[in-house]
């Protein structure tokens, strides 16, 4: 179990680098992003993001979080990731350090939504 979880987080690291090799170097900050689509969406460029859920699930199950804080933290991360100001074509919020924020807000609000603890009704969390 142990040598499963380090190789995925390793193959995670690779490709959080593969993420950031697009997002600084293959992805033109001068250029918009409808001109860039076809490498914007090469499963390569997004692949860290579907290995991150994975890696949420697998390394934080066991990791428990203070309800109140991570409520807050939630709220402090949605209105972050809904008010962050940016100017300009979109892509600045898919390459750059632009990218870097987004992408660490919507891990933070992930992770708080994975460790939300609410009891719904029973006719509600029956079903």
């Amino acid at each position: 179990r142990v040598f499963g979880h380090a190789l995925g987080n390793i193959f995670l690291i690779i490709c959080i680098c593969i993420g950031l090799f697009f997002a600084f170097y293959l992805l033109d900050n001068n250029k918009n992003l409808d001109d860039q689509w076809n490498l914007y969406v090469n499963p390569f460029n997004n692949l860290f993001l579907y290995v991150m859920g994975v890696a949420i699930y697998y390394n934080l199950t066991d990791f428990n979080v203070n309800s109140n804080f991570n409520i807050t933290l939630l709220i402090f991360a949605v209105l972050l990731f809904c008010f962050l100001p940016f100017e300009g074509d979109f892509i600045k919020i898919v390459s750059g350090f632009g990218r870097i924020e987004f992408v660490v807000l919507s891990l933070i609000i992930v992770i708080c939504f994975y460790k939300l603890k609410i009891n719904f009704p029973e006719i509600l969390s029956k079903p």
